[in-house]
């Protein structure tokens, strides 16, 4: 008999796999036209697309998480900011980019397919996991999508995911090397596929961990493990999502009707095209010795008494190939897909170099909802639970304190992009005190400005290093003794006097 409890499992997967036909239903012309991984059919015959989002996933991975460079900096937010706390973060932020870096972890190959997975699907999930035998305990996964079925919890966060995956018999009984019935098995068949439930859902009383983790066998109905995670190690995140789905719609979802239609218009053309080079021909039923031969360079014979000739069916020379259909499908898959973005505008002689540089913030702006959700639902979670994990195992050092609350700033180029506009004004601003000359005749206007915020929010939107910025108590006591020495300096001159 099956436990009441995994008979709720199992009713509920059920329900989940019914949540997600609905989605389906529009991945199978995803798989089809888009997805560079799969079996290209022969009614396919336009590649832009799965180009495109191959452009979109690398240009991803190059302005959010590029290697070369710091994409992200901590902060304290509870704690008071000195010099010993910024150490302190960038020494953190170090040990995490290490993480990331390390060939073991596979971080950023994985993060590749993952963002791969995003453009062409519209959801991806990103799987963050511990293991006490590597160097930095952790490693990470793209997950093939096919596998995941998951739901949101109340703040639209998903937060519970049922994964079903085939493992060969063999690997499985080396898992789980204490179930004998699994030993058994492979023992006789150990290339044998059998089908593994993981299933990850909140629940505090599961062994005082934050979620349960249940590995399921399927075939037999029974439990392999039950254990817990501190945090949530699915990492689910979707491109655009529609209220009441669970799951995210790519780029390709909203012009493939332009897919479908470049493909068709290809098609066509193709299809002119050998109509052009080899005909549908009129033939006169006497006269000629048939077949004909139609290779180059070859003779057919006929009658010297035949009048009629063999002529094509129909003249095909004028017939066009919609070359201006095919362009406007172009550009609106290209537009979809944010190609134009990524790329430099077409240079233009009276557009200055800054002019260049602003129009293409503008550009990269209009993925601000992306990056937004791309930052909560993935980097945010994925640096906390790297971060716990050092914390862990002992990499980081926190003091006595249980626990400590971090938070992550994006300092990567098309994240720093959408934060520019706050820069943008304020340099407005004092380009047009300086172009009226306030200096000249209102000085006292430069009064209304904080010039230390001034200062620590432009390098803060600029990515400018923390470490080149003296702490608040140092700089009050330069500023104490320059003003100390002034006085001297008056008193000095006024004995003089």
């Amino acid at each position: 008999m099956i436990n009441p409890e995994l008979n709720l499992i199992f009713e509920h997967f059920e329900i989940l796999k019914g949540e997600r036909n609905s989605w389906e239903s529009s991945r199978a012309d995803i798989k089809k036209y888009v997805c560079p991984s799969s079996e290209r059919t022969r009614d396919v015959y336009a590649s832009i697309t799965s180009y495109a989002a191959g452009v979109l996933a690398s240009n991803l991975q190059s302005l959010l998480v590029n290697p070369a460079s710091n994409w992200f900096s901590l902060t304290l937010p509870q704690i008071e900011e000195d010099k010993d706390t910024l150490r302190w973060c960038q020494l953190v932020t170090n040990k995490i980019n290490e993480v990331f870096n390390c060939r073991a972890t596979n971080f950023y190959s994985q993060i590749h397919e993952f963002f791969l997975t995003l453009a062409t699907y519209g959801s991806g999930v990103f799987y963050v996991e511990e293991d006490p035998k590597l160097k930095f305990c952790s490693f990470f996964r793209n997950i093939p999508l096919d596998e995941c079925y998951f739901e949101e919890n109340r703040l639209g966060f998903v937060d519970s995911i049922y994964r079903q995956f085939k493992m060969a018999l063999k690997v499985a009984a080396n898992v789980w090397d204490k179930n004998s019935k699994l030993k058994a098995k492979a023992e006789k068949f150990p290339d044998e596929k059998v089908t593994i439930l993981h299933v990850v859902r909140p629940k505090g009383d599961s062994k005082n961990k934050s979620y349960e983790s249940l590995y399921i066998l399927m075939e037999d109905k029974e439990v392999l493990s039950e254990s817990g995670y501190n945090y949530f190690p699915f990492l689910v995140t979707r491109w655009i999502k529609h209220e009441g789905s669970a799951y995210g719609y790519a780029p390709a979802h909203h012009v493939m009707a332009d897919i479908k239609l470049l493909n068709e218009y290809r098609m066509l053309g193709i299809k002119i095209k050998q109509k052009q080079v080899n005909p549908p021909l009129l033939i006169p039923r006497q006269g000629y010795f048939l077949p004909l031969n139609m290779a180059p360079g070859q003779v057919n014979l006929y009658e010297n008494a035949t009048a009629d000739k063999i002529i094509p069916l129909a003249n095909l020379e004028n017939i066009e190939s919609t070359l201006d259909e095919q362009e406007r499908c172009e550009m609106a898959i290209r537009a979809a897909f944010f190609t134009d973005v990524f790329h430099l505008p077409k240079e233009n002689k009276e557009m200055t170099a800054s002019e260049v540089s602003i129009r293409s913030e503008e550009q990269m702006r209009m993925m601000s909802p992306i990056v937004g959700r791309i930052e909560a639902e993935l980097l945010d979670p994925l640096i906390h639970n790297v971060f716990n994990i050092l914390v862990k195992y002992k990499h980081i050092d926190i003091g006595g304190m249980k626990e400590l609350a971090i938070e992550a700033h994006y300092i990567s180029p098309l994240a720093r992009v959408q934060r520019l506009e706050s820069t943008r004004s304020m340099e407005n601003v004092l380009r047009f005190l300086g172009a009226c000359g306030a200096a000249n005749f209102a000085p006292e206007v430069y009064d209304n400005f904080n010039w230390d915020e001034v200062l620590k929010l432009f390098a803060n939107l600029h990515n400018c290093p923390q470490s080149i910025f003296k702490d608040e108590a140092e700089v009050a006591r330069i500023r104490r003794l320059r003003e100390q020495q002034q006085q001297l300096m008056v008193g000095q001159q006024g004995g003089l006097n």
